[in-house]
């Protein structure tokens, strides 16, 4: 078989160039260095290439998950949205939570869920549907009952959307229902809002506002459903000559009633309630808003004589009494009262507080998991300073063990290392073992004082515990606060608000990590005649209400980073006690590596790891075409002939 070579002329193909062996590597080179961004081939790759780059970086928001926020919305969708923006500056600060409900048990959720749940550490109740009231148990609300006095509502007939806000700050729980028939225009979407809470001064009230807004032409029927008393097994009454000041309106008709039930662990409850509605419809007038408001109070105690019929006789009578009591005094001080009172005696809880700052890193914590944290745990405890049935005595007594921490986490890690600590879960019975869990550790290390006080003091506990704070007494008096973490730990910023020292003093400390990755003190005191030191214990600084900076020092063996005292002279002599191997030197730069895990959550840098895929993956491409450009150029000849070789037989 003999072959013959012919020319074949295919323009714009690749070429075949006769070089010698010896000549291929400077012509590469010439080739190579024929290759310019003056050259228009050039110019457009670059420019291609930096255009996708901008493309795909400015579309990762959109690709993220959970950004519901670029999703079309429906009519009712935009309608639920419209009335939960007044929530977005308290969303973002991590002190509300907005929850939509699902429309089915397999749509899929589109944010965090955290349990809806109010309480005041007497009763308690959760918005899941599964149990009625929560009574006091032995630490937290763990006793079950059956009896859920909450109003639900339906309205036959609508598509139905609704979505709940904990808002931990109020201490209350806001729902919102949107109505709407099919095909309606968003401007005919019926509203619901309710607002329910668990009075926090007075112990067995739990209300219900309902705010009902029809825009449409035309009057609507609501269905209302209701657990009502006379379904108890045992006697039941109405309650005569109670007067009404609240600004709601009310169904005519309608009657107070109590009632009174053993439940198991010989617990006796009495609650009294009024009907929502006397046959079960609420009619919504055209164009017009309808306020209603639900009160129910509950009142219980443990029987120890349960088969002395007539103890029992006289509890129940007693208990009757009390409620009948707490109605009139709840109904005459009106809604606005009452929603007023309970607010503030939050408002005024929170005024100590703990803030961090925010870390993508896995497994950490923020303050999301810790703010309402902190909330379930003071919904299950009850505050004697602030309950407006406590007596004088039982107020000094509780300001007493207030003033006394002793020593509650003294020598113990702090807890915000212990993340497993603060997960609640999202059910209530997770959400009472977690509670649980809680207060025996406060307990357990020495913080028998703070719980005893009440929530105030129980709050106080789980600030120290969180920063491994601790009070140092002598003869029966705080001599000095310290401040004991690892200098290794601070590598994010978080704040401590309102420490109580004493009576009227009240601490704040901040760990601010600057610009050199150094960790920093910043401490200022409500009274002025308090002094600080840092772990070296250097000449004391007089604080003020104007914030002092302390450096972080390294000390062997391991002490304090912060001394706080009343006393100059108390911490000067701490020279003489605190005994250091070597002299005390500031403490190293935090790890860039860990401060970039919690601020990225990775440690590449500032950019998000999909980045850094997509930059590799351009990198590649990139190669990919100038091979191919190269390639090109060097099997170009300058004939623009192709040589082919065909088999003649």
């Amino acid at each position: 078989m003999t072959y013959k070579l012919y020319n074949a002329q295919f323009p714009n193909r690749f070429h075949r160039m006769n070089i010698p062996q010896g000549q291929m590597k400077n012509v590469l080179l010439q080739k190579l260095s024929s290759f310019s961004l003056a050259r228009p081939s050039g110019r457009k790759l670059v420019l291609g290439v930096l255009g996708v780059v901008i493309v795909i970086y400015l579309i990762i928001p959109l690709l993220k998950s959970g950004s519901h926020r670029y999703m079309v919305l429906t009519r009712i969708e935009r309608c639920l949205q419209d009335r939960l923006k007044i929530y977005n500056t308290k969303v973002n600060s991590q002190n509300s939570f907005v929850y939509h409900v699902p429309t089915s048990d397999k749509a899929k959720p589109v944010e965090k869920y955290f349990l809806p749940y109010i309480g005041n550490g007497y009763i308690g109740i959760s918005l899941d549907g599964k149990h009625g009231v929560w009574l006091k148990g032995e630490r937290g609300l763990d006793i079950a009952t059956d009896y859920n006095p909450l109003v639900s509502f339906e309205i036959s007939g609508y598509d139905v959307k609704e979505a709940f806000v904990l808002d931990i700050v109020d201490g209350k729980i806001v729902k919102h229902t949107c109505y709407q028939q099919h095909g309606a225009s968003l401007a005919n979407c019926i509203t619901l809002k309710e607002t329910l809470y668990v009075h926090r001064t007075r112990p067995g009230l739990l209300v219900q506002e309902v705010s009902f807004y029809n825009p449409t032409d035309k009057n609507i029927e609501v269905s209302v459903t209701q657990d009502i008393l006379s379904s108890w097994a045992t006697e039941h009454s109405p309650i005569e000559h109670v007067k009404d000041n609240s600004e709601a309106d009310a169904d005519s008709g309608t009657k107070w009633h109590i009632g009174s039930k053993t439940l198991s662990k010989q617990v006796l409850l009495t609650v009294a309630g009024r009907e929502f509605s006397r046959t079960g419809i609420m009619e919504l007038p055209a164009k017009k808003t309808v306020l209603r408001q639900s009160l129910t109070v509950f009142d219980y105690t443990v029987m120890e004589n349960k088969g002395d019929k007539s103890v029992t006789q006289k509890t129940i009578r007693d208990r009757k009494s009390r409620c009948v009591k707490a109605v009139k005094s709840a109904l005459h001080a009106g809604s606005s009262d009452l929603y007023e009172q309970h607010t503030l005696a939050w408002h005024q809880l929170w005024q100590s507080g703990f803030a961090i700052s925010d870390s993508k890193a896995p497994d950490s914590l923020n303050s999301d998991v810790i703010n309402s944290t902190l909330y379930y745990i003071l919904s299950h405890v009850s505050s004697t300073l602030q309950d407006l049935t406590s007596s004088p005595s039982e107020v000094s007594q509780a300001m007493t063990y207030l003033n006394k921490p002793r020593a509650c986490y003294h020598n113990s890690h702090h807890t915000l290392q212990f993340s497993s600590l603060w997960q609640i879960g999202e059910t209530v019975e997770a959400m009472n073992k977690g509670v649980d869990t809680h207060l025996s550790s406060l307990e357990h290390y020495g913080c028998s004082n703070y719980i005893k006080a009440g929530a105030e003091g129980v709050l106080q506990a789980v600030l120290l515990s969180l920063g491994g704070l601790s009070f140092r007494e002598s003869n029966d008096k705080v001599v000095h606060m310290e401040f004991n973490v690892d200098p290794a730990d601070l590598h994010r910023d978080y704040q401590f608000t309102n420490i109580r020292y004493a009576d009227k003093t009240f601490l704040n400390i901040s760990v601010i990590v600057d610009e050199s990755n150094h960790a920093v003190l910043h401490v200022s005191s409500s009274a002025d005649n308090f002094y600080g030191t840092d772990a070296g214990l250097a000449e004391p600084v007089l604080l003020s209400q104007k914030t002092q900076t302390f450096p972080v020092k390294l000390t062997k063996p391991l002490t304090a980073i912060l001394y706080v005292s009343d006393s100059k002279k108390h911490l000067d002599s701490l020279r003489k006690i605190v005994q250091h191997v070597e002299v005390p030197v500031l403490a190293p730069a935090q790890d860039h590596r860990v401060l970039a895990r919690h601020k990225h959550g990775h440690s590449y840098g500032g950019l998000p790891a999909i980045f850094w895929v997509i930059l590799a993956l351009l990198i590649v491409t990139f190669h990919f075409f100038l091979f191919k450009m190269i390639f090109s150029e060097l099997c170009k000849s300058d004939s623009g002939h192709y040589y082919r070789r065909r088999a003649l037989s």
